[in-house]
């Protein structure tokens, strides 16, 4: 399909006037090849519109009176998403080691996992066969409020079903895909629980166990609206779940 077309379809329109001055001059140099993106960085665009992090290298040949112009282009997605993780879960640790309450823990674990993880998160201290919300964070500050009023009704006792109690049973992630919305409201009988569930109405849900000294102190419960979890998403929230159940002053 691209074939016979211009390079510049494979960039987003806002760079192709910039991108077609830049291989002129580029032509009129004595330079035989060059990173496109070395001084800058690049963005590639997809057939269906969506923009992608890119790394271009261009090089020249002369042909009689004709250049030829060679440009390989890479997606550079997933390194991006390594290199953002990287710097995230630094980033993170410095702030849940310099935090010194135990609240003040939890609001930097909450409002660090929304919105880089998730639309909205729940993190529970474990109590006895259950978990207290301690802290929770959201994109939509009603529903946010209405994961606080979670917390403010005391611990919550899991039925069978729930996913919270695989995590008693089993500090084993859970994740529930699509339609996280509907298992949890089959199997949750707590007020406030539901009325949060019903509001975000979550495609995705994920519930990362918190384990220190192999005991099981909480669950980093994880919501998306629209989105899935795939497995790259699972990897890193578990490292940041190991961050969390590193931090000091947890609440017991």
């Amino acid at each position: 399909e691209i074939i016979g077309q211009r390079i510049e379809t494979l960039i987003p329109e806002r760079y192709r006037g910039n991108h077609a001055r830049h291989v002129v001059e580029f032509g009129r140099s004595k330079v035989k090849a060059r990173l496109m993106s070395e001084r800058r960085e690049i963005a590639g665009v997809r057939k269906n519109g969506e923009e992608f992090p890119a790394e271009a290298a261009i090089s020249q040949v002369s042909q009689g009176d004709d250049i030829v112009f060679s440009v390989v282009l890479r997606d550079m997605t997933v390194r991006k998403r390594l290199e953002q993780r990287q710097r995230f879960l630094a980033e993170a640790g410095e702030k849940l080691a310099s935090s010194f309450g135990s609240s003040e823990t939890l609001n930097h674990v909450a409002r660090l996992a929304v919105p880089t993880m998730a639309d909205g998160c729940i993190l529970g201290n474990r109590v006895g066969n259950g978990f207290l919300a301690g802290a929770a964070a959201h994109v939509d500050p009603g529903i946010e409020e209405m994961l606080d009023e979670v917390g403010r009704a005391g611990p919550l006792i899991p039925p069978k079903d729930h996913p919270l109690t695989e995590i008693l049973e089993k500090p084993s992630p859970v994740v529930l895909q699509p339609n996280a919305a509907s298992r949890l409201i089959e199997t949750s009988v707590d007020p406030a629980y539901l009325r949060a569930v019903k509001a975000m109405n979550p495609q995705s849900a994920l519930f990362l166990p918190l384990v220190a000294r192999d005991q099981l102190i909480g669950v980093l419960t994880l919501f998306r609206t629209k989105r899935s979890f795939d497995r790259d998403d699972l990897g890193f929230a578990e490292d940041f779940a190991r961050l969390a159940a590193r931090s000091p002053r947890r609440i017991r």
